[in-house]
This record gives structure tokens, sequence and C-alpha cells, in this order.
């Protein structure tokens, strides 16, 4: 049995339009990512072909074993594979595994129009259910699936988050973590379970939606024909694994810091049995979602700050709350959609170059520009305002202002909704900031942020939190399996937290003026507009 340090533990991260792989063995660790179409006909569509993201595992893999062979590491003592997804899209299979469909994705709109029938439910029901309707969650998308494609939805016996059908895809078995589950607003957090008053309401059939498992337990091994398949070393333990965001929260190590002052009574199950121990399910404390003492800002294609909840919150439509892979802690959530989306698309739009800017503004070449506003809402608003017909606009442009100061203004906007994000969480000026995400390698970005929120940042510039945090995962459901004592995990076993840099930049008198102007043209230009 070779040593431990010689184990290659993977971690796979299903993306919106990209997979990551990463292996880590002992102190190296070798990566790939492979990029996918997403298939849109018209706007409001947002799908990927399924086998695209088998062909992009396959394409990982061997660029991984490529590089593992030049490094004289053999990838035939693969231990784990931990996986991590995209929330909220699925894809609908039939009895016999087949893929109906395409995979209908978080960023599909179309069953926006359904969001009204959450008005039915009874009084109490969102205390239950602790998120609001919005397009792109799963249970509008299996709404929109089953009044436009009503025989597609009869032929389903199942439907499968990203990750899930790709462990299918590898392990043959069936099941999803609580993290994945608990983005559907088909989940009852009292519970712990799926809402069955979600599902008559509704009309739905919950029979359609898989077994709820640990994270941590193993989902099945690589089948031969999976191994034939993608190249992956047959008989490798697959971990559950979760939702995205609960991998880059775990992976991130952003959980030892919050465990320093919460002590953990986690209560972990057995390999492939569903969800037990100690769950969300219980009122949180005033500390946790009041006066949170820590928080996470991701910087991605869309921007999510995150506190960490033991128990349940009070019911918030502004903001999401759900479960991660340890049992007793959730996250609430202040999700804006136009990140990197927004700031990558006017960078095309004008040929531009960040490098560029950020030196010219490091070099004082050029300056923020206080006069102009760019509201960044190019594909609607989730927190706080609940918006999908909310859109983006420059706002104040004159004869002065020239094509850099259109993307320095990109920059302000964007830096705006991250403090409105964490104004609407209720977070204290004193609180723990970390900031991930790979645009949080430049500098001058990170300082502009600070300078807009307020706040003294811990800045890591890792963009892979959530391969990272899948690996973990699979490590330790592959220990659990028997390799170490069954189910033996603890806030001890999570990865240690990311190095991080401090970043705290002096607020200029002129951004709290600017930042109050940013929000008042978005009541005057889509105030009126509470659409999901």
């Amino acid at each position: 049995m070779p040593e431990d340090r010689e184990l290659i533990r993977l971690g796979i991260d299903l993306g919106t339009g990209s997979l990551k792989m990463k292996a880590y063995c002992g102190e190296h660790s070798f990566s790939s990512s492979q990029k996918y179409d997403i298939l849109s006909s018209r706007a409001g569509i947002a799908e990927t072909a399924p086998d695209a993201w088998i062909n992009a595992l396959k394409l990982a893999w061997a660029d991984i074993r490529q590089q593992l062979s030049s490094a004289g590491r053999p990838s035939t003592i693969t231990s784990s594979i931990g996986l991590s997804g995209q929330m909220h899209g699925f894809v609908p299979i039939s009895k016999s595994g087949k893929a109906l469909h395409n995979a209908i994705l978080w960023a599909d709109v179309r069953g926006a129009e359904y969001a009204e029938m959450y008005s039915r439910l009874l009084n109490g029901a969102f205390d239950r259910l602790l998120n609001a309707p919005a397009a792109g969650l799963t249970a509008l998308i299996l709404l929109w699936l089953k009044h436009s494609k009503p025989d597609l939805y009869k032929r389903t016996a199942f439907i499968l988050f990203p990750k899930d059908y790709l462990r299918y895809r590898l392990t043959g078995h069936i099941g999803t973590d609580a993290g994945d589950a608990s983005a559907t607003l088909l989940w009852d957090f009292k519970a712990h379970s799926w809402s069955q008053e979600a599902f008559n309401v509704l009309g739905l059939e919950s029979s359609k939606l898989p077994p709820v498992l640990d994270s941590f337990s193993v989902g099945g091994f690589v089948t031969g024909e999976a191994s034939r398949e993608t190249g992956l070393p047959e008989g490798v333990p697959v971990a559950v694994g979760s939702a995205d965001k609960s991998c880059e929260i775990y992976g991130s190590g952003f959980f030892n810091d919050y465990f320093e002052h919460h002590t953990p009574r986690l209560a972990a199950s057995g390999p492939g049995s569903p969800v037990v121990g100690v769950s969300v399910g219980e009122p949180a404390t005033d500390a946790d979602w009041q006066q949170p003492h820590i928080a996470q800002v991701s910087i991605g294609t869309g921007i999510q700050v995150v506190i960490p909840v033991r128990g349940i919150p009070p019911y918030s439509p502004a903001l999401n709350f759900f479960e991660t892979c340890v049992a007793e802690v959730g996250y609430r959530m202040a999700a804006m959609l136009n990140g990197g989306l927004a700031l990558e698309w006017v960078l095309s739009v004008f040929n531009g170059n960040w490098e560029t800017i950020y030196r010219d503004l490091d070099e004082g070449k050029t300056q923020l520009p206080q006069d102009l506003i760019f509201l960044p809402y190019l594909t609607g608003e989730r927190s706080p305002y609940q918006n999908s017909k909310a859109r983006g606009a420059w706002i104040g442009l004159g004869l002065h202002h020239s094509r850099t100061d259109m993307l320095a203004a990109a920059l302000l906007g964007v830096a705006c909704t991250i403090r409105l994000g964490i104004e609407t969480l209720g977070i204290a000026p004193e609180a723990k900031m970390y900031c991930i995400g790979g645009s949080t390698r430049y500098p001058v970005w990170m300082s502009i942020v600070s300078a807009m929120v307020g706040r003294r940042l811990l800045v890591s510039p890792e963009p892979d939190a959530s391969v990272r945090g899948a690996a973990a995962i699979g490590f330790e459901a592959a220990a659990g399996a028997g390799a170490a004592h069954p189910g033996d995990y603890t806030h001890q076993n999570m990865p240690e937290p990311l190095e991080t840099s401090p970043v705290e930049s002096e607020q200029p008198g002129w951004m709290n003026e600017y930042y109050k102007r940013f929000k008042m043209y978005y009541e005057r230009l889509f105030g009126e507009e509470k659409t999901h």
C-alpha cells in the first residue's frame, strides 16, 4: 500500500462553463480546466449537453495523467474522488438512466412565470423553505418542464443535479446531498427533508427527486464502463460531495475560523447512508445571524457574500439560506448575479485589458470617475432586489468621459453590489471579512473593493477552493469507508485556511455619496418592478 503522501486525492468541480479537476499528491497538486458550451438558442435559455461534461472530465483526467506521468507519479494510486457542482439546475433521466434532455442550468429563466404559484402555500411555509422564489431555482425549472414538456416530464424518473449526474455516470448510483437539496425551493429546513407541502401545492412529485445522503459518505465506486469511457481507475470511491458554494466554504478553511467561536456538535453518518445527526433544523442564535463575526466574499462570475449560521435564521426574501456539507451548519447568503459576468462583458465590448487599466489606476494616469454610475444588472438581480427584469446602464455619461472611464465605472458598480450584499446581511464593521476568487489577485481591484465597503479584507487569490473542498470531502469519505474509522470526521480534519493577505484602503470622502446615488438610480429605474 502506498504511503499517504503518495495517494492521489482527486477533486472535481463541475461549473457553469467549465470543469476543473485537481489531483492532490502530498504537497504537490496537478490541475486542469476544460470548457464546454452553454447552449442558448434565444434569450432566457441556458442549457448544456450532459455528454459535454463527461467529455470535459475525460480530457481533464487525460491532461492530469500526463502531468502525473511527467512528474513520475503513476495515476493508478488514485485513492478518492470528491465532487462539487453548480447549483439549482438538473438533468432529467429516464428509468433506464438515460438523459432525456439537456441539463437546464441556474441561468435559465423560463420558469420565472411560475413564481406566483408559491403564493398558494400556507402561512408560515416560507419559514420552512427559507428562500424566495426566483428564476433559475430548481422548483421553477421543474414547473416549466412539467407545463411546457409534459410528455418528457412524465417520462422523467429522476432529476439529477449537475455533480450528481456526473457521479451517476461514474458509479451508477443515484443520490444527492443536503447542500444541493436545500437549494431547490423544495426543501423543508425544519424537517430536514423534502417539503411535501410544496410538492402538493405545486403539483410536483417528490419521487422524482433523488434520495439525500451525507456529503461525506461514499456514493459509489467508478465502474468498469465509466473507467473505459473516462480513463479514471476502476473501483475508486466517489464521495457524495456537495454543492459548489458548500465545497468552496469547506475548501477555503473558513470553518476553522468559525469553529474557534462555536463548539461543533457533529454527528457523522456511515458511508452511503442518509443524512443523520445534528441538522440545521433548530433556531439560530442571534449571534450567528444578527451579529456575524465572520463572513466570506466570493468574487467570480457572480458574487456571493456568506455568513455561517448554526440553526435556522428568520426568513428573508432578500437573502438565501442553504445547508453545507457540515451537518449542523448552514450559510446565509447575499447572491449577486453580475460580478465577473458584467466586468468581462464590459471588457469584451471595449476590447479592453484589465492589466492595463489597473496599472493606469495604480500609477494615477486614470482616476475613478466620481460622476459616472454603472448599474451592472445585465441579467437581473437576486440579492437584495429579487428582480429578473433589472438591467444594466451607465448613468451620467458626458463628452468628457472616455472608454477607460466607463471601464473604471464598471469596477465601481460591481464594488457597490458587494457593499449592498454586505449591508443586506447586516455584517458588523469589525467582523472578519475573507475575500476569495480568481480576480482577487489584482491588488488595485481589491483596494477599490476595500475602499467601497469600508473594511479590511483578508484576500486569497485561490480560484479553486471548491475543488479543494471536494477533494477533502472525497478523502474523508474514502477514509470512512474502511481506511480509517467509519464516519469519523470532525472540524479538526477540515482543510487548513488558505493563505491570505490583508488589504485595507482608506475610503475617499466621495464614495459614500457615490454609493447612495448608485442605489437611488436603481430605485428610479427598476424600483417598481419586484418581479422574480
